[in-house]
């Protein structure tokens, strides 16, 4: 079966665009896609900007050679969101990449969150063992200790909910407050408060010292459950990407469409070229089995397509 692009009644005007894809890292909500979005707009002779959370991508469409790419990348890696730019064959451009491979970045945020998420499960275990150390007459009177409840509060916030607040601290200082700013605000607030009553007693304010251990639990276990949410969707578009095939039987020398195609319908040998470099006008073969790569219009032989 032989193909061609579908075309119109008129010449394919020249294209004046260009869309330069950038592998963007360190999103984590909407406010980050806003950041970025914003980022990418204010650079001179961006025309649009689509940014997608879930596969970590920015797609960004500018007059042809008004943009560069590494520079582009560049601004948004110094705004905090390490960025790369992607070539058409989906590898990331340059010798040395900024940033990791999607997938791979995803696995070992998911680890890191597993194991941020055993420790704050033990913290807040310990904790809760406090409340109801009088349970069945046992008694632990280090467990009742304000001070061991401090301590706990003290590591949580170091260990599990380190890198929440550090993040969000940077995107307060970057002037584009994140999910983390808004999130790291409530541990750090009631234990801030804790220590200033734990510090003057005088004032009678009550200590919250397990308060940031529950929050920062119960917020590592939603960002647990997020990212591995996030990792199947990205999965999925990846199996959906691999649907489409990569690359295209091109007929150098076709013969007049207007005639009956002999065998092979060319007058030359076939070359296989990437997908993505067909052109409106050429002439595709198409074997039996194989994935149609683009639309067109069928000009010779019989096939039954789904």
């Amino acid at each position: 079966m032989q193909l061609v692009p579908k075309t119109n009644l008129f010449p394919e005007p020249i294209p004046t665009t260009e869309k330069i894809i950038l592998d963007v890292g360190g999103m984590k909500c909407a406010g980050c896609v806003k950041a970025v979005e914003r980022q990418l707009a204010q650079y001179p002779g961006v025309n649009s900007v689509c940014v997608n959370l879930a596969t970590e991508v920015a797609v960004v469409e500018s007059e042809i050679g008004a943009v560069d790419a590494q520079a582009l990348a560049k601004q948004l890696t110094t705004a905090g969101f390490p960025s790369q730019p992607r070539q058409l064959n989906g590898k990331v451009a340059g010798e040395k990449q900024a940033i990791q491979d999607p997938a791979q970045r995803q696995r070992q945020e998911i680890q890191s969150a597993r194991r941020q998420l055993i420790v704050a499960a033990g913290l807040l275990v310990l904790s809760g063992i406090g409340h109801f150390g009088n349970v069945g007459g046992l008694m632990l009177p280090v467990l009742h200790d304000i001070w061991f409840h401090c301590a706990l509060a003290t590591v949580a916030l170091l260990i599990p909910g380190r890198s929440i607040l550090i993040d969000g601290w940077l995107g307060l200082r970057r002037n584009a407050p994140n999910m983390n700013t808004l999130v790291g605000l409530g541990p750090l607030t009631a234990y801030t408060a804790s220590l200033v009553a734990l510090a003057f007693p005088q004032l009678g304010w009550e200590c919250f010292f397990d308060e940031p251990v529950m929050m920062l639990g119960f917020i590592l276990l939603g960002r647990t459950l997020e990212k591995q949410a996030r990792g199947r969707a990205a999965a999925a578009f990846k199996q959906l990407l691999d649907l489409q095939p990569q690359t295209a039987r091109l007929l150098p020398k076709p013969k007049n469409a207007s005639s009956p195609l002999t065998a092979g319908g060319t007058q030359g040998g076939v070359v296989e070229i990437p997908a993505e470099q067909v052109r409106v006008g050429e002439w595709l073969q198409v074997l039996p089995g194989e994935k149609i790569p683009v639309d067109g219009t069928i000009v010779d032989g019989q096939t039954t397509i789904d």
